[in-house]
């Protein structure tokens, strides 16, 4: 049903995202004994779509010695709750959705926006590409075999549009929200207090902080608030960060 909340991607699938995303990676998956059965490349591990256009393509290069079968779904990638969640959508359509990519061949992949209403978006729309490998009974297993699941990151924007973060503390979570028009990615986000002193957040990775959404850090230690002046830093896709942490009691 459309709508449906899929649940919250791990970002251990999305471990790409601290690759570039103008380059391909190879994906070994394993049999249970931990032996690879099969590579995989994707590229781009990123996809970013001009808002006048409608429609861009994956290629999957299958590095293997054996035929691999893999289903593709596009799914709209939202923050409701500072953290990521997948939901079903009809507003992208990818084709071939199901293909068989030949031992050390190529397939390209088609995507296509379907909302005519959205071919001028004043806010960024933010997507999530699921690449996974369906089960191959031609491989022989003494047990469950370990199949590819990737996660790509799609956005459909308008050149004009920038990301405005703001950032506060609530319950000892450090709270990062974006009113602006495109996404931001965050790298070695941190707290910094008036002083100069650093405090830690649990989770230092890479992070995007969605168009208009926002996401929860945890703050190392008991920080359920701090002094006036505190700010958080970090670097990001688009330059160093630095915002004015908004004051808090309690």
């Amino acid at each position: 049903m459309i709508g449906t909340v899929i649940g919250k991607f791990l970002l251990a699938t999305a471990a790409l995202g601290m690759l570039s995303a103008a380059s391909a990676m190879a994906v070994p998956t394993a049999s249970p004994t931990g032996t690879p059965t099969s590579v995989i490349s994707v590229a781009p591990l990123l996809i970013d779509v001009d808002a006048r256009s409608s429609n861009s393509a994956l290629r999957l290069t299958n590095g293997s010695d054996r035929p691999m079968a893999v289903e593709m779904t596009v799914y709209r990638w939202d923050q409701p709750d500072g953290g990521d969640q997948l939901v079903e959508t009809d507003a992208v359509a990818i084709s071939p959705a199901i293909t068989r990519i030949p031992a050390r061949g190529q397939q390209v992949v088609r995507l296509l926006f379907l909302d005519p209403a959205a071919s001028s978006p004043s806010r960024e729309q933010s997507y999530r590409v699921i690449i996974e490998e369906l089960p191959d009974a031609s491989v022989v297993s003494t047990g469950p075999q370990m199949r590819l699941r990737l996660s790509i990151p799609l956005f459909r924007d308008s050149a004009a549009a920038k990301p405005a973060l703001t950032a506060s503390l609530d319950d000892g979570d450090l709270v990062v929200r974006n009113s602006g028009g495109r996404r931001l990615r965050l790298f070695d986000p941190r707290l910094q207090t008036a002083g100069g002193a650093a405090v830690g957040l649990t989770s230092t990775g890479p992070a995007y902080i969605l168009a208009g959404q926002g996401r929860r850090f945890a703050v190392a230690g008991d920080r359920r608030c701090t002094a006036a002046g505190a700010r958080l830093i970090a670097a990001s896709d688009m330059g160093p960060v630095d915002v004015a942490v908004a004051d808090c009691s309690g």
